[in-house]
């Protein structure tokens, strides 16, 4: 699946293509962007490990929301790319704590064509 979005942090707009994977080891949903020459930006799942974590459903994934990707959680969410798992999913790995998210429902061809359009118009 593919998704373009624009990422506006530390002071700098990125357009980024959401790609999705899934993890070698357990299976779990994985999220990445990729800057628009086809470079990695930033890997927003992190794979949690099933004996400290709540179990997923398909659509579903943990996000890493520390270290460079903090902020990068809540402009996703305001552009409706992700949204929280409700009721509330968590997962923990030593002392990482994290929630789950899903994916929003992708948009047809033309939804993105007028999302990427509304992004140009706005000013930064």
């Amino acid at each position: 699946m593919s998704t373009y979005i624009h990422i506006n942090l530390w002071q700098t707009t990125y357009a980024c293509t959401l790609e999705t994977f899934k993890y070698g080891h357990g299976g779990n949903l994985g999220v990445q962007l990729f800057t628009d020459d086809g470079e990695p930006y930033a890997t927003v799942s992190v794979n949690m490990p099933r004996h400290t974590s709540e179990p997923l459903e398909e659509d579903e994934f943990y996000v890493k929301n520390w270290g460079e990707n903090e902020g990068l959680i809540e402009q996703l969410v305001a552009q409706h790319i992700i949204e929280p798992v409700d009721p509330p999913k968590y997962g923990a790995s030593g002392f990482i704590s994290t929630m789950a998210y899903r994916l929003v429902k992708p948009k047809t061809a033309l939804e993105q064509l007028q999302h990427l359009a509304s992004l140009h118009t706005k000013k930064p």
